[in-house]
């Protein structure tokens, strides 16, 4: 989603990212198991003549 306000420009979003591993082989290399990562983020750019400010945060 874009966002445009008090002359910001950016974009927020989520992300959720599930998978599956299972060892193969003789020597594990990664706990076998599920995995579900969960991210947030928030980018903006400020601009003001030839000053450009960019800031963003991301929480896992």
């Amino acid at each position: 989603m874009n966002v445009d306000v008090l002359n910001l420009s950016g974009a927020i979003g989520a992300k959720v990212k599930y998978y599956e591993h299972e060892n193969v082989g003789k020597v594990p290399l990664q706990p076998t198991g599920h995995f579900t990562n969960y991210s947030l983020f928030l980018f903006e750019e400020w601009q003001r003549n030839k000053l450009i400010l960019n800031f963003g945060v991301r929480l896992d």
